[in-house]
């Protein structure tokens, strides 16, 4: 488990999002932590947005044991 300082927060990166130049555009500050998983969660496309012109990645509980492993950033 990571200890995140109060003015931090943990990114779960996905697609583009993983490339460091790419995540940089949006977030100059962020750094990479390591390889993170979140166990009973799972990757999901679920709400349309006009500015991707499709649906985003997003994070979903789930009972099975699914693990969304992604890269952590903050």
């Amino acid at each position: 488990m990571v200890n995140v300082p109060p003015d931090h927060f943990l990114y779960f990166a996905y697609g583009s999002n993983l490339l460091k130049k790419r995540i940089h555009i949006n977030n100059p500050s962020a750094e990479f932590i390591g390889i993170g998983r979140l166990d009973h969660y799972q990757v999901n496309f679920i709400k349309y947005g006009p500015r991707w012109k499709g649906c985003s990645a997003t994070i979903v509980p789930t009972e099975r044991l699914v693990r969304a492993c992604n890269i952590c950033q903050r």
